[in-house]
Order: C-alpha cells, then sequence, then structure tokens
C-alpha cells in the first residue's frame, strides 16, 4: 500500500474512481454466457475501501488499467508501479511505455529522424520504460550532432525545443560567426544571458523544428547520463578528421539511446564516432524500477 498526501492523494482516489465505473461497464458489456469464465480472469470489479491518506488496489480488469496508463502523464504511470504488485507489472509493460513514448515524442521523432536519417525505437533487451527516460534526456543533444556548419545546416537548441537557424545565420545582428559559436548545442543559457526582444520571440516561432515535448524521465536514469556525459567530457579526444596542429574546439561527447551506446562529436567538421571505452553506472542497473520516491521523476 503506498501513501499519498496532497495532490498525489487526490489525483489517485480519481484515477481509482475512473477504474471503478470503467471495470463497472466493462463488467456490463459482457455476455452473461461469458460471465462465469471472466469472473476467473479477475473480469468482476472489487473494490476496496479507499480512504485517505492511503489508495489500495482495485481489482480490476488489465485492458481497463493498461488504457488508463496510456492516457495519462508518464511520471503518473511510474508512480503507478506502488500501488500494488499487479499494478506495477501492468506499469511497467513494455506495450504501456512504447504507445506512450509514440504519444509524447511522435514530432520529436520526426524531427530526429530527419538529422539522424532513422526512426528510433528501444533497442534490444532494453526495456521501454528505461528507454523513454533515456530518450528524453538525449534526443536534443542528439538531434544537434554536426548541425553547426553553415553551408550545411545549422541548429540550436533553446529551453528544451530544436531550431534551425540555418538561412538566418547569415543575417544574425551578432555576426554569423557568434550564432555559430553555438550552433549545435544548447545555447539555453546564453540566449537567456544576453537578452532578446519580442521580434527575435517572433522570428524564432518561424524557424521552430519541433518545440519541447512536455515529458520528463526517471531521476536515476538522468543522473547516470549527466555523470557519464561529466567523465567523458574530461577525456582528450583529437579529431581524427582534422590535422594534429589544428586548433579546434574539445569534442562533445551524447548518448545514443537508440543503439544504447555513447557517441562523440567534434564541432571543427561535424565528425561523429563511437566512444570506445566503457563508462561505468553511478546508479545500480534496477534501480531505475525500484525507486518510487516523490522525487523520482526528472522534469
Amino acid at each position: 500500500m503506498l501513501w499519498f498526501c496532497g495532490e498525489e492523494w487526490q489525483f489517485w482516489s480519481h484515477v481509482v474512481m475512473v477504474l471503478v465505473s470503467l471495470s463497472v461497464a466493462y463488467w456490463q458489456s459482457v455476455p452473461s454466457t461469458m460471465r462465469s469464465y471472466a469472473d476467473a480472469w479477475c473480469y468482476k470489479a472489487k473494490v476496496v475501501q479507499v480512504a485517505s491518506p492511503s489508495v489500495s488496489s482495485v481489482q480490476v480488469p488489465d485492458d481497463v488499467v493498461r488504457c488508463v496508463f496510456e492516457l495519462l502523464e508518464a511520471r503518473r504511470i511510474a508512480a503507478a508501479a506502488v500501488v500494488c504488485p499487479r499494478w506495477r507489472s501492468m506499469a511497467d509493460a513494455d506495450a504501456v511505455w512504447q504507445s506512450v513514448w509514440h504519444r509524447d515524442f511522435f514530432e520529436v521523432d520526426a524531427a530526429l529522424s530527419r538529422a539522424i536519417g532513422r526512426r528510433s525505437r528501444a533497442p534490444p533487451g532494453t526495456p521501454w520504460k528505461l528507454f523513454y527516460s533515456q530518450y528524453a534526456v538525449t534526443w536534443l543533444e542528439h538531434a544537434l550532432v554536426g548541425a553547426n556548419l553553415e553551408d550545411s545546416r545549422v541548429h540550436v537548441g533553446i529551453r528544451g525545443a530544436l531550431y534551425d537557424v540555418t538561412t538566418f545565420a547569415s543575417s544574425h545582428p551578432g555576426s554569423a560567426d557568434t550564432l555559430l559559436d553555438f550552433a549545435g548545442s544548447d545555447a539555453t543559457q546564453t540566449f537567456e544571458a544576453v537578452g532578446h526582444s519580442t521580434v527575435a520571440s517572433g522570428l524564432m516561432s518561424s524557424m521552430l523544428i519541433v518545440s519541447r515535448p512536455k515529458t520528463g524521465s526517471l531521476a536515476l536514469v538522468k543522473a547516470d547520463i549527466d555523470h557519464a556525459k561529466s567523465r567523458l567530457s574530461k577525456l582528450t579526444l583529437p579529431c581524427p578528421r582534422c590535422p594534429p596542429d589544428a586548433i579546434a574546439p574539445p569534442h562533445r561527447p551524447f548518448y545514443d539511446a537508440t543503439t544504447a551506446r555513447w557517441h562523440q562529436w567534434w564541432p571543427c567538421c561535424g565528425f561523429a564516432s563511437r566512444i570506445l571505452v566503457d563508462v561505468p553506472k553511478r546508479t545500480n542497473s534496477s534501480s531505475w524500477s525500484t525507486t518510487f520516491v516523490t522525487s523520482f521523476w526528472a522534469s
């Protein structure tokens, strides 16, 4: 049994009531000849008393629960795993998270496929719940790889959204070189520090490729990726394409959630390659699916 308070308690009490209503409707729609069999498959709703501040499990059809899960925000689905063992099994199911991933990242996947030339999906052996969080944390950096070449494509990330500034670079008031310095990266901090007019904001809307998805990730997954990126950023890895004596910006590591591997790219020429080093994880490999404290979800 899980103890909630405040907003979480109110939310889950409403979900329980929805599930009860759906299960009753479902039960009434089952033909009488099937009801004896349905009872054996837990189709008959059995409501356990719901008393504040706790939420108890409700025995409702699995397909009803899954349908409700697929309509919820990802963080709500992740939190549902602690209601009871049965809900945890369904809240961790690949089918649920695959559906939610397609719902939340449809536009992002389309934009990323144009950048990398392939559609995204969870790599073999990676649960979709884990893939959802990894993708949420890393998709923007992945989409920005190599997007800093003036004669090719110039993209920037601002406030979690992806912008195509290729045609605008030459007319940028702060010079094209200034814009290119931050192309291929998340320029949010610099963009906000400099300050931009409402006219500039209006121009930005016309260059938007994909807006920031209203998602998030499991906090431990984000912590692992941030930790690994910090370690990899400290490596000295010269660009294999540029002359050894060339003055080039440092490499930029990025995680490809679609292959579950770390890669690197060099802003000097846009070349990318896989990082052939092991990156130890900071947390236990199973922790991402078993941590249910309130702060487990990172926006």
